[in-house]
């Protein structure tokens, strides 16, 4: 007999294709019904709030008084919550941030009776390599999802395995998605051919005759007649049964019926086959992806790091309240229709509005760390900075800061007379030079480039009212030396001459690794590999193509037009030297205005998107930068730079949570397909073409998306920096099959207007990890944070110096304060295809080291004896430890 489980359920975007406070009146009548029918109807048997628990928040934000209600339903078991706080994109946000969502999501639950333990991920538009490693370690073993599934996969249960070759989960696919039994009322016979069609279509691909029915889709409140549903299909006589169930109750069924045997599969799941992946939103508003960047890494790399570094000093800030706030507003950006750009324009203005408050309150706890750091009072010629080294590798580096000398007072407050009172004494000239030195006296280079009074900089207290200064400010670019992991003190002592800047040649630049000019008749840069002597001719060169597609999809038009920067185009060159050598390159890259009127080609109409790409070569670094300014004023289009590898590839790689995972770049394109298979891939920064011999790798601050072609005998790596479209969705598309979402214009997601991005390619011998690039790439996307203090920093050592002991293909993920407790919590990943042998020497202060889990539950004590720790990672494993 085949027996079908049905679940009440709904799926809850939070904001989509309405903003998120017009959805909650909606949500506040779903959660308000839910309660009246879990009262008056015993034989309700579950409802579950989508595997998310943010909803509660919300809910009780106008409810407050349903608190106790709400809390008995989840303990009864009436409503299933979690385990997560919110449903995000899986494979844009960090791995960090999956952790993260876990911990805040059984954090929100607790007070509500526990949540829900299953890897309910039913609507990401794809799913990462490393998520079953992820889920093992929060202590999830089952994954249940719709889009990615390929064709291979035959049958509805599987099992999904980890890059690490051991971590494995049972997955349960939807083929049908999570909404197919929906909007079960009507006439009685209709509503038993729906069910008795879907059974036999479930029934074909499960390999235990038990099949999951999903009654509910996107807002849909509770059918409170489900009961009577089920009791009228099971009296009808055929041989079907259905119950009214909960996802554990399925999954008890399912597994006691299931082969002994089944298929195993690995490697992300993204494909379009059988679902549409909706792929496009890698790169659809990419502004907004880079911010996502910006906060996460000042959250992961720098200010965690830093009280972990305070606490390990003996300092006992409070911080967990903030940690928890600042993750639930980075973790309110996260959900699938939020960070993938494909919602309505409203939407993503708020997002910026969240973005904002998040660099607010982060910026201010950085200060507020940096200044309970402080010790004695500098020097009145000297300006101090903290700088933290969010980085393990000690690689040099070049950094421009602005520094404030010579401050004198100019407001304050008299608080007898109520008044402010003005002080007009005058600054001594600018400095003509500077000195620097770091806590040990070690002396690097520092150049002015630029310095002029300034007539307002303020400074807080908590005991006085802001103080007004003038000040010298000065910019600075600094030659920094390879610093260790954690805090270190820089101090600037002003001097009276400045030794004069080297000439800077007239069509090129170059250090020991490169010599870069720009070549008019490629349109691009020819870079000289000195290494190996190999000439690439046609680095970096702009590739624009049109996009007929959506927010969710991308999809070129009928009859396509390339577009590059062409040699008659207007340009101009210019080559500074310094600490630093530096080109620029300027000029206008002449894009069809959009579409025709039938969206079938690219207009004839042109528009003038002026762009500065200015290349950088910095001594002692092997790697060529690249900041680049665009102007978009065209439509519908995607704009790309391209990189020669120098080699003809098979793979890609590219950088995922907790991994560099590898991509086929000729991808095969099967008879049937939902969306045509995806050449892009997601990148979390890093992206690599290379044949093990030679090839080159690329590092991108908050750009998500790459692209591997085979071209003209060799393979070039194409970073997207934009995507843009005028819709939220369309059925017209030559890439996808039917509609994604709703029907809405969205000008926002054209994205016009003025974008910087940030980038750097390295071409090495050799693959990229025996290159070490993962690391260079790591440093670019990671700079130091560098503040200064109104006082010295406090020369109480450096006690995070230890982890710049990691082999270099051992990745930090987290320096984190624990969930509980004073502990310190590390957490690193391996992304090299072999084991590698750690010995990290402890801090003085450590007590105990235990393994923990990914939600941080203890595993195991570690053997810390000789006052090291000592532990051998299996490839591409993830590792945690807490340090007592």
């Amino acid at each position: 007999m085949l027996r079908g489980h049905l679940i009440g359920h709904t799926h809850w975007d939070r904001e989509w294709y309405r903003t998120r406070m017009s959805f909650l009146p909606k949500l506040v009548r779903l959660i308000d019904g839910l309660l009246e029918i879990i009262d008056r109807s015993p034989e309700y048997v579950s409802f579950m709030l989508d595997g998310q628990t943010i909803a509660l928040e919300d809910y009780l934000t106008i409810r407050p008084s349903n608190r106790e209600r709400l809390a008995s339903a989840v303990q009864s078991g009436k409503i299933v919550i979690g385990p997560w706080y919110i449903l995000p994109d899986e494979l844009l946000i960090s791995g960090e941030s999956h952790i993260r969502n876990f911990l805040t999501g059984q954090e929100t639950a607790s007070a509500f009776g526990g949540a829900s333990r299953l890897g309910y991920l039913p609507d990401s538009f794809g799913h990462p390599a490393q998520m079953p490693q992820i889920l093992l370690g929060l202590g999830m073993d089952t994954a249940l999802f719709w889009r990615g599934a390929s064709h291979d996969m035959a049958h509805t249960e599987f099992y999904w395995l980890a890059p690490d070759g051991k971590s494995r989960v049972f997955c349960v696919h939807m083929p049908h998605g999570y909404g197919s039994m929906a909007a079960l009322g009507g006439p009685a016979a209709d509503t038993v051919r729906r069910l008795v069609d879907m059974m036999d279509s479930l029934g074909g691909k499960s390999k235990a005759g038990v099949v999951l029915l999903m009654n509910g889709s996107d807002h849909i409140l509770a059918e409170r007649d489900i009961p009577e549903v089920v009791a009228a299909f099971n009296g009808q006589g055929s041989d079907k049964r259905i119950q009214f169930s909960t996802l554990q109750d399925f999954l008890a069924d399912l597994n006691a019926h299931l082969p002994e045997t089944l298929e195993t599969y690995a490697g992300p799941l993204c494909s379009g086959d059988r679902a549409v992946l909706l792929g496009g939103t890698l790169s659809t508003r990419m502004y907004l992806k880079q911010r996502n960047f910006a906060v996460q890494a000042a959250m992961e790399r720098v200010l965690e790091p830093l009280v972990c570094h305070e606490r390990l000093i003996g300092g006992r800030f409070d911080f967990a309240g903030y940690q928890r706030r600042l993750w639930r507003l980075i973790l309110e950006n996260h959900p699938h229709d939020s960070i993938c750009g494909c919602s309505l324009d409203e939407v993503h203005d708020e997002m910026l509005t969240r973005f904002d408050v998040l660099e607010q309150l982060q910026d201010q706890l950085l200060e507020d760390t940096a200044e309970r750091l402080q010790g004695r009072e500098p020097p009145a010629n000297d300006a101090e900075c903290l700088l933290f080294e969010p980085t393990q590798d000690g690689l040099p580096s070049y950094a421009e800061i602005t520094v404030d000398f010579d401050l004198a007072l100019r407001q304050s407050v008299d608080f007898a007379a109520s008044a402010i009172i003005e002080d007009n004494k005058p600054l001594p000239p600018p400095p003509a030079a500077v000195e620097a030195e770091d806590e040990t006296g070690r002396r690097f280079s520092a150049r002015i480039l630029s310095a002029e009074p300034c007539d307002f900089v303020p400074r807080y207290s908590d005991f006085d009212l802001p103080r007004i200064y003038r000040a010298n400010r000065v910019r600075l670019g600094l030659l920094l030396p390879g610093f260790s992991y954690g805090a270190h003190t820089l101090r600037f002592t002003k001097r009276a001459a400045a030794p004069p800047a080297p000439p800077a040649p007239a069509d090129r630049i170059e250090n020991e690794f490169y010599i870069v000019s720009f070549d008019p008749a490629t349109a691009g840069f020819a870079v000289t590999d000195r290494k190996t002597g190999r000439v690439h001719t046609d680095a970096h060169r702009f590739v624009n193509m049109g996009d007929a597609g959506d927010e969710y999809t991308y999809s070129w038009p009928d009859e396509d037009r390339v577009v590059a920067l062409s040699p008659s185009d207007p340009f101009e060159v210019t080559v500074s030297s310094g600490l630093v050598q530096t080109m620029r390159v300027s000029g206008v890259l002449r894009l069809p205005r959009g579409l025709s009127p039938d969206r079938k080609t690219r207009a004839e109409e042109t528009v003038d998107c002026p762009f500065a790409v200015t290349v950088t070569l910095t001594p002692g670094v092997d790697r060529v930068d690249f900041d680049t300014r665009f102007d978009n004023a065209a439509h519908d289009h995607r704009l790309q730079v391209e990189f020669p590898a120098g080699v003809l590839c098979t793979h890609s790689a590219g950088s995922s949570a907790f991994a560099v995972t590898p991509h086929l770049i000729e991808q095969p394109v099967p008879q049937t397909w939902e969306e045509y298979p995806q050449s892009a891939q997601v990148t979390h920064g890093f992206a690599d073409a290379g044949d093990g011999r030679y090839g080159v790798s690329l590092a991108a601050r908050g750009l998500t998306e790459y692209e591997a072609v085979n071209r003209d005998g060799q393979t070039r790596l194409r970073l997207t920096l934009l995507r843009c479209v005028g819709w939220l969705s369309r059925d017209d598309l030559n890439t996808r099959h039917g509609n994604g979402g709703w029907s809405f214009e969205t000008p926002g997601a054209q994205c016009l207007g003025t974008h910087s991005f940030s980038y750097s390619a390295t071409w090495r011998e050799g693959s990229w990890q025996t290159a070490g690039t993962y690391a260079l790439a790591d440093r670019r996307l990671h700079p130091a944070y560098i503040r200064q203090t109104v006082r010295a920093a406090a020369p109480a050592g450096n006690p995070l110096a230890f982890l710049s002991r990691l082999p270099g293909l051992v990745r930090l993920s987290a320096v984190k304060p624990a969930e509980a407790g004073n502990g310190v919590v590390l957490r690193l990943f391996n992304v090299a295809d072999a084991p590698q042998e750690v010995c990290l020497p402890l801090p003085a202060g450590v007590g105990p080291v235990w393994r923990v889990s990914l939600d941080e539950r203890r595993l195991t004590p570690m053997d810390t004896s000789d006052g090291a720790l000592r532990f051998s990672i299996e490839p591409h494993e993830i590792m945690t430890f807490e340090l007592t």
